[in-house]
């Protein structure tokens, strides 16, 4: 299954999905009518994620496909139920008529003349996401960072206007942007910029806000871990300071989560001549608190990166080339 804006904690969503099953399109139209856009969105979403959990999506798709053509007064509200139909269509591998549905859905809301309300910006900013996946998806990244870019400060305001609805959306963009960006230069940077909004999600956002800002944790490790073993550990630091600068705010995380993420900076910085003795001294630190909490997995790395064998051995395969840029 692909992610995408409908994956469970995207937005902070409430909806009786039961609401929606058995209806016919008729009953189902005059329902979403009578509610407000926020309650009707959620309402959908919620009922295509239950049905794609449940292995039933091809029903919802057909129903909200058939309330989508009807001629309903409200564009924005159609908008949505296209942008719902679209995320679903992604997760069910169906990439050419999400790709159709997305396109038909950006040219309706092109024809909306208020573009500043919270209803339009949130249906824009989730299908925006989720056409950046389906570039990625095609291997159009030029595309896709374009995409999210704008995806991302549209939920940077809907964050700021009601974080505890949109501020995991938010992080959850951010994640994705380090999965297209080509230049980590870019990625490290767009994650700093955006690091004192992040906290302050955590801070207001409670489990939602946790969960994906530990997704985004993963995702740079997973980055430094790539780079690492492509013998760019410089690289390597910018991504796990990132990492350790995010745990350091989620409450409940566990110590030995931390400790690893510190012996992986640890030998990222003593693989780099530059900053080899300050590498050495965080690992002696990181080695006394290892002990402590008889961490015995860290404490093997540990020692092993602090033998003086083997950061010979290290500095040798850094710095052969200098031997040989003569011959």
């Amino acid at each position: 299954m692909k992610s995408t804006s409908l994956e469970s904690g995207f937005v902070c969503r409430t909806a009786d999905v039961a609401r929606l099953s058995g209806k016919s399109v008729v009953d189902a139209e005059n329902l979403l009518d009578a509610l407000a856009f926020e309650e009707a969105y959620d309402l959908v979403s919620l009922y295509m994620r239950d049905a794609l959990d449940r292995g039933i999506a091809s029903d919802a798709v057909s129903l909200m496909t058939a309330l989508a053509g009807r001629d309903g007064g409200n564009r924005v509200k159609h908008a949505a139920l296209m942008q719902v139909v679209a995320a679903a269509l992604i997760e069910t591998g169906d990439i050419d008529d999400a790709l159709t549905g997305i396109a038909g859905t950006l040219r309706l809301l092109s024809e909306e003349s208020d573009r500043k309300d919270i209803p339009f910006r949130s249906v824009l900013a989730s299908l925006l996401y989720d056409l950046a996946i389906l570039h990625a998806l095609r291997k159009e990244y030029n595309a896709a960072e374009r995409t999210i870019e704008k995806s991302i400060k549209l939920f940077d305001f809907l964050a700021k206007v009601d974080p505890q609805r949109y501020a995991t959306a938010h992080v959850h963009a951010l994640n994705v942007a380090t999965s297209v960006y080509r230049s980590r230069i870019r990625q490290v940077n767009l994650l700093a910029h955006y690091q004192v909004a992040t906290s302050t999600y955590l801070a207001m956002a409670g489990r939602g806000a946790s969960a994906a800002v530990s997704n985004l944790i993963d995702s740079l490790v997973k980055e430094a871990e790539t780079l690492l073993k492509l013998g760019k550990p410089r690289d390597a630091v910018r991504y796990l300071e990132r990492a350790l600068k995010y745990l350091e705010k989620l409450d409940g995380a566990p110590a030995s989560r931390k400790i690893d993420l510190s012996v992986m900076l640890g030998e990222a910085l003593v693989k780099t001549f530059s900053t080899r003795q300050k590498g050495i001294h965080m690992l002696e630190a990181l080695l006394v608190d290892a002990k402590k909490a008889r961490y015995g997995k860290a404490v093997e790395k540990i020692e092993y990166l602090l033998d003086e064998n083997n950061t010979l051995l290290m500095d040798f395969l850094a710095g052969w080339h200098k031997i040989f840029s003569r011959n």
